[in-house]
C-alpha cells in the first residue's frame, strides 16, 4: 500500500489541476479516504497557490521589457493552464522586475493580507445551521471567552460584544495562523447570517482607521488597535459590518 507521506507537492498540485500524467491519482484518491493529514496537505496548497495566482494577476500586463540579452533565444509561448504554470509565471515577473526597477523595489503581497484571506475562506464555509443550535449562558460565554482572549494576552466580556440587537454573540475559538494564536469570536444574526470577529496579535503597534473590503464575496471590515489586528466578516451588507467595526474599533 503506498504510504501518504511519500507523496511529494508537486504531486498533489498536478492532481488538484487533473493532471493525472503527472501523479499517481488513484493512491491519492485511495489515500484521502483514510488519511486526514493528506487532506490538509492539499488543501493548504490548493489556497497559497491560489494567493500567488490572484497576487499577480495581471502584473504580466504592466511588467517592464526584458533586456535585449534576455531574448536572444527564440521564446516559446507558455500558456498558464495550471498552477505550475502559474509558479513559473510569478517567479518570472518577480525576475522581470527586479532587472527592470533594481534590488528592493519590489515587494511581496502584505502578510495582513494573507491572514484576513483565510480567515475568510474559513468563514465562507460557515451557514445558520453552524451557529443556531450553538446555546450557552452568559456565565459560559464569559469562561469560555475568557480563556480563548488570553491566548492572544487580551481581556475582553461578552457584554463589549453584544453591541448589535440584531446579532447575537454565539462562541469563541483559538485558530492558528503561522503559529500564532488567532481568536474567532462567532456571531449570528436575527436573520440566520454568520459574522466572525477575528483578532491577531500585530507585528508592530502603528494604528490603522477600519476599512472596508469584499472577501470571498463577503463584507468585511479591518483595523489594528492596540497591538492587535482586527477583521470582521459576514454576509454581504456593508452597512452592518460597518457599524459593527466602528463600535468594536473604540471598545475591544
Amino acid at each position: 500500500m503506498t504510504n501518504p507521506n511519500d507523496f511529494t507537492d508537486e504531486q498533489l498540485v498536478a492532481f488538484l489541476d487533473g493532471e493525472t500524467e503527472h501523479c499517481p491519482a488513484d493512491a491519492i484518491t485511495k489515500a484521502l479516504n483514510i488519511d486526514a493529514h493528506l487532506a490538509k496537505r492539499i488543501e493548504a496548497l490548493s489556497i497559497e497557490v491560489d494567493q500567488v495566482k490572484h497576487a499577480f494577476s495581471g502584473v504580466l500586463d504592466t511588467a517592464p521589457v526584458a533586456p535585449d540579452f534576455l531574448r536572444q533565444e527564440p521564446v516559446r509561448s507558455v500558456k498558464p493552464t495550471s498552477r505550475f504554470g502559474w509558479g513559473s509565471i510569478a517567479a518570472a515577473v518577480i525576475l522581470a522586475l527586479g532587472i527592470g526597477f533594481g534590488a528592493g523595489q519590489f515587494t511581496s503581497p502584505s502578510p495582513d493580507n494573507g491572514w484576513k484571506r483565510y480567515v475568510a475562506a474559513y468563514q465562507a464555509l460557515y451557514s445558520t445551521d453552524t451557529l443556531v443550535a450553538v446555546k450557552t449562558s452568559s456565565e459560559e460565554q464569559n469562561v469560555e471567552l475568557a480563556r480563548v482572549a488570553a491566548a492572544i494576552g487580551k481581556s475582553i466580556d461578552v457584554s463589549a460584544l453584544q453591541i448589535e440587537q440584531s446579532v447575537d454573540y454565539k462562541r469563541a475559538q483559538i485558530l492558528n495562523f503561522k503559529g500564532k494564536p488567532l481568536i474567532q469570536l462567532a456571531f449570528l444574526s436575527k436573520e440566520g447570517v454568520p459574522y466572525a470577529l477575528c483578532i491577531l496579535k500585530a507585528k508592530d503597534g502603528a494604528p490603522k482607521p477600519v476599512e472596508m473590503q469584499n472577501l470571498e464575496n463577503m463584507s468585511s471590515a479591518s483595523w489594528s488597535r492596540g497591538g492587535y489586528n482586527y477583521l470582521l466578516i459576514g454576509g454581504s451588507d456593508d452597512a452592518v459590518v460597518s457599524k459593527m467595526a466602528q463600535k468594536y474599533a473604540e471598545t475591544i
